[in-house]
């Protein structure tokens, strides 16, 4: 009999833990919500495991809140932004890869520097040249006598971003579509000459006749007429 009698007391406090949730749940209408299940550094591409749900109250959950995992997942913390583990995750702190301000730079190799060069859409061959394409950097000086001296220097480098001259992204909606700046991913040593070259003479941008298909990438031409000029 005080068996049951407990058996009979522990449902009913069961029952009314039950309750009690079911009707503060209704009462504060509670939705699941993905947040931080770790501390998430700056330029930080998120996979699932990065993630877990918690029960918040409706009303503490900010419109600008995401509230689904797929909206979350392959994106990247900006730059100097750090997620607190069990925050939310907000749209202004998470971006595509191509929308971070410093995209280009996430495309480097190693033992490569990211080389800025003004453009227009002249040099980028009327929009031909592209993002992610091999080009190869030509270098003319003016000389003295004759024509000026202009040969190939470095071929099959990778452009890793085109930008405007707000900093947006060429193909950005927000974007003029006006390119200003084409990024470069150029072997570090390469860097000096192209300093130079840009000091004492001027550097143009091709697209060569056919796409280079091997992996390699911003070879110095060895043989250009170029060099001596910019040891």
């Amino acid at each position: 009999m005080r068996r049951r009698f407990f058996c009979v007391l522990l449902l009913l406090v069961i029952g009314d833990v039950v309750w009690i949730h079911w009707y503060c749940k209704q009462a504060i209408d509670l939705v699941s919500v993905p947040v931080a299940a770790c501390d998430i550094y700056a330029r930080t591409q998120i996979d699932a495991s990065m993630l877990e749900y918690v029960e918040l109250p409706s009303a503490y959950v900010q419109d600008h809140a995401y509230r689904k995992e797929e909206d979350i997942v392959g994106k990247y913390t900006e730059l100097g932004y750090k997620i607190e583990k069990g925050s939310l995750f907000y749209t202004g702190s998470l971006f595509h890869e191509k929308d971070l301000p410093d995209a280009p730079s996430l495309k480097l190799k190693k033992g490569q520097t990211a080389f800025t060069l003004p453009v227009d859409l002249v040099k980028l061959s009327g929009n031909t040249i592209t993002e992610d394409q091999k080009v190869d950097i030509y270098v003319s000086i003016d000389q003295s006598k004759g024509a000026p001296l202009v040969d190939k220097l470095i071929q099959a480098v990778r452009v890793v971003g085109i930008k405007d001259r707000n900093g947006y992204d060429i193909s950005d909606a927000d974007s003029s579509h006006i390119p200003y700046v084409a990024i470069l991913a150029v072997n570090d040593e390469q860097i000096m000459y192209l300093k130079k070259a840009e000091r004492i003479g001027e550097i143009d941008i091709l697209a060569p006749s056919m796409q280079y298909l091997y992996e390699e990438e911003s070879i110095l031409n060895e043989e250009s007429s170029i060099l001596s000029h910019l040891e």
